[in-house]
């Protein structure tokens, strides 16, 4: 099965959409990895997604009509994570979704060279998934 994603990249900001196929679906709930340039601790910036409700056939929310997930993302700091048995810096962007059923969470880590590196959310089914770039 096939998917597709998309990607904005340019000066003013990164902006990825996740795959939502096998078993992923309940990720087009949740935030998506978005950085705004410049970055430094403690920015605030917020964006919205109409999310269609055919989603809900994938995920065990069911809801009517579109929702709106309003998204609140934050520059928390900077961390260092191992990535090819190196210490790389990373910058943490956390980012809370809020819609009429509930809440979903994005912790993200993106390095100023290699993009971002790890994702790791809370879904709107309370569930964890992980991603981390290996090479």
């Amino acid at each position: 099965m096939s998917s597709w994603t998309g990607l904005v990249e340019n000066k003013s900001n990164i902006w990825f959409h996740p795959a939502r196929n096998n078993g992923l679906e309940t990720l087009e709930l949740a935030p998506f990895p978005y950085i705004q340039y410049p970055l430094r601790e403690n920015k605030i910036w917020r964006d919205a997604l109409k999310i269609n409700n055919h989603w809900s056939n994938f995920t065990a929310m069911n809801w009517k009509d579109s929702l709106v997930n309003q998204v609140t993302y934050v520059i928390s700091g900077k961390k260092l994570l191992e990535y090819n048995n190196n210490e790389i810096s990373c910058w943490i962007i956390d980012a809370k979704g809020s819609n009429r059923i509930g809440e979903s969470f994005l912790t993200s880590y993106f390095n100023e060279e290699l993009g971002f590196i790890k994702f790791e959310y809370k879904t709107i089914e309370n569930k964890q998934i992980v991603f981390t770039l290996q090479k």
